[in-house]
């Protein structure tokens, strides 16, 4: 894409290197899927695969795909190199899994923290919510004495306190989803296989945001239904 464009690359030359200023053709004979070497959370950059014969390094990489564990493995797969050369060391030995943690250390580290802070922010709402209902019911229990002694329900009572909290549940999460709209985009560096206004985790955050706020409305709301009209009344 980068050096051709739309044509067909194979079979064509290109000019890595050079020696004493004549160039050293290689021939294109195959195309390899984008691969990132770096880590995951850096895209893909151009680059090309040589044979080891024409290209002979001190050290070198293998891979072993298997179906079983691949620790079981590491053994065997020692023997069969000292096989071969009893000379040649065998180092550095990882799985996938340990190499792809590796390389996203310290994106999960930050991960991890940022979540952390999300939890305890998290956790300061749903305090605050219920701090505010718990008040917004005691500046009421006249009006909810009254309304009982005219007879509504304890069931209509708490539906009445869930709906106003509700709303203003509903007001604050669009308010808050438009605000990480605008700022999601500068943790777009922080993600990898996901969009920064992924609309699966928008929706279940949400969705856990208001459970969590009606939790914290529950138990005021509860304490309204148990008002007794009478001392209520008195009160007033």
């Amino acid at each position: 894409r980068q050096y051709f464009g739309g044509e067909d690359p194979i079979g064509k030359y290109v000019a890595l290197d050079s020696t004493k200023g004549v160039p050293n053709w290689r021939q294109v004979v195959g195309i390899i899927a984008d691969v990132r070497q770096e880590s995951l959370d850096k895209a893909p950059y151009a680059e090309m695969l040589l044979p080891y014969a024409q290209s002979p390094r001190t050290s070198m990489d293998i891979v072993i795909r298997t179906s079983a564990r691949p620790e079981t493995l590491i053994a065997a797969a020692r023997n069969e190199v000292h096989a071969l050369d009893s000379n040649l060391p065998v180092y550095n030995i990882h799985t996938l899994n340990e190499v792809t943690a590796l390389s996203l250390s310290d994106r999960s580290f930050q991960t991890w923290l940022l979540g952390s802070f999300a939890g305890l922010a998290l956790l300061l709402a749903a305090i605050g919510i219920y701090g505010v209902m718990a008040q917004a019911v005691a500046q009421r229990t006249s009006e909810f004495g009254i309304r009982m002694a005219l007879g509504a329900q304890p069931r209509q009572i708490l539906s009445m306190v869930l709906g106003n909290a509700l709303r203003l549940v509903a007001i604050g999460v669009a308010a808050g989803l438009a605000a990480s709209l605008i700022l999601t985009r500068f943790l777009r560096s922080f993600l990898y296989g996901v969009s920064a206004n992924d609309p699966l985790t928008i929706a279940a955050v949400s969705a856990l945001l208001v459970g969590v706020a009606l939790l914290a409305c529950y138990l005021p709301a509860r304490r309204a239904m148990g008002v007794d009209p009478m001392v209520a009344l008195r009160y007033e």
